[in-house]
């Protein structure tokens, strides 16, 4: 460090590390303490705020089944490559909900939008899982996709209670 400022950060950055394990920034660090004390967390943050770590640090840490949830198409493509990258072999990585290779895999990340969701329920016996991460979580202001959003969470509490839910918005008003 050239300055005391910089000295207080290197000393906060440092009892963060301690504390988690992870260098993560003082935002990711109290959004990562709320996901892991709570079985909903909703938080804001502007775009280079370290989402995509804190997301990467959880589908990581996630032992079972997760449910990504973005609003397009475009977002599941971005996703999708990302996760491929981060998870092994033996973790199987779909843009669509499908009940296959469950022999050859030790568990699955669904990347998908609200709509292709839905199919979700039709397997509802048949997954295990204990994380929706619910990306751009703004859509649910939208009049139809809102709606649509707003069914999939309330039918995904309804039939996964035990599931950790994550909302992640632009800087918005936090709902």
């Amino acid at each position: 460090p050239r300055s005391v400022f910089e000295e207080v950060y290197e000393v906060f950055a440092d009892a963060i590390s301690d504390s988690l394990g992870k260098r993560f920034t003082p935002m990711q660090a109290s959004a990562y303490n709320g996901i892991m004390d709570n079985r909903y967390f909703s938080f804001s943050a502007p775009t280079s705020a370290g989402k995509s770590f804190l997301f990467r640090e959880l589908i990581e840490k996630t032992s079972n089944d997760i449910i990504i949830v973005v609003p397009s198409r475009a977002l599941i493509a971005e996703y999708y490559e990302e996760v491929m990258n981060l998870v092994d072999k033996d973790v199987l990585v779909l843009q669509f909900i499908e009940d296959v290779n469950k022999e050859k895999t030790k568990r699955r990340v669904f990347i998908v939008t609200p709509e292709r969701g839905a199919e979700l329920f039709k397997y509802k016996n048949s997954f295990n899982i204990d994380l929706f991460l619910l990306d751009e979580a703004q859509i649910s202001e939208e009049p139809v996709r809102g709606m649509k959003f707003d069914s999939f969470v309330r039918r995904a509490d309804r039939y996964f209670p035990a599931a950790r839910k994550v909302f992640a918005h632009p800087f918005i008003e936090n709902p």
